[in-house]
């Protein structure tokens, strides 16, 4: 579609890399919190909020009275009330939010960041062989904190996977990654390296067929193989239908001996989605005409 595309600074990068690899030209328009554009007889407001990827916005939309708020993907960072008035700085006609973990437990708790690296750490630091950590590849800040987690023990890092490589460049080029040549090992160099001195991070996590920890761990790659002693940490959640393949390369590495880490096994994972008391707290602060939960 020859429209313009709004988006952050970072994920405008990620955009521009897909356009360019598929050789289609992009009208990208780069936004920042509280910005405000107008198409026709729409206006659009810009809000900022938190999620495991940089620069994801809530956008408000109003026209002849009616307002509407989208918030797609996020989480409250603790601070619901801050969230709250930025939401309801004009009264809302429609909100439209995430409601990914809508029917999670009632005592789920969102974990911060920080207590994940804390536990990968520690992890990396009882690990005897190699390290394999999988998760979203637009999961930047968990790529950061293994990043820094491997760093912290002393470990190379090898990147598996495009758009993992993708994503860190990009984070790293834009200084929200910090990693430099001197940290990190190509795969063809790696295999000839102490496997208890490096930490790949692999694309996959939700057991693509074509992705890099599928083929690593079913045996398919010449240069790395998972062998007894390694590990395999899972730093994510397993999304709906994607268990039978998921499951099969946990087999695959259980057959090898290597031990496998969930999120359900140690505080690997923290959810980047809205948890229910704060989507109670949320709707009933906003108070909108007409609530449409979306995404879950």
């Amino acid at each position: 579609l020859n429209v313009p595309v709004y988006t952050g600074k970072f994920t405008a990068e990620l955009l521009r890399h897909k356009a360019e690899r598929a050789a289609i030209e992009l009208d990208i328009i780069e936004v920042t919190d509280k910005q405000r554009i107008t198409a026709g007889d729409f206006t659009l407001d810009f809000i900022s909020v938190d999620h495991s990827i940089p620069d994801t916005f809530a956008v408000r939309l109003s026209c002849k009275g009616f307002t509407a708020l989208h918030a797609s993907d996020f989480r409250t960072g603790n601070d619901i009330d801050a969230l709250i008035k930025r939401f309801t700085e004009v009264p809302l006609t429609c909100l439209l939010i995430d409601s990914t973990n809508a029917n999670a437990s009632a005592t789920k708790e969102n974990r911060s960041e920080f207590e994940i690296y804390n536990e990968i750490v520690e992890i990396f630091k009882e690990a005897k062989g190699r390290i394999f950590l999988t998760t979203f590849a637009s999961n930047v800040e968990r790529l950061s904190s293994a990043i820094k987690a491997a760093k912290a023990v002393g470990r190379k890092i090898v990147i598996e996977g495009a758009a993992m490589e993708r994503t860190i460049g990009i984070a790293s080029r834009m200084g929200i990654i910090h990693i430099s040549e001197s940290d990190m090992l190509p795969a063809s160099k790696a295999h000839k390296e102490d496997p208890a001195s490096l930490v790949y991070l692999a694309s996959g996590c939700q057991g693509e067929y074509m992705s890099a920890l599928f083929s690593i761990a079913m045996g398919e790659r010449k240069a790395i193989h998972m062998v007894e002693d390694d590990l395999l940490i899972f730093s994510s959640r397993n999304i709906p239908g994607n268990e039978g393949s998921i499951n099969a390369m946990i087999n695959a590495a259980m057959r090898r001996n290597v031990n496998v880490i969930q999120a359900s096994d140690r505080l690997v994972h923290t959810s980047g989605h809205i948890i229910p008391k704060e989507l109670k707290a949320l709707i009933s602060g906003v108070r909108p005409e007409w609530f449409i939960p979306i995404h879950g």
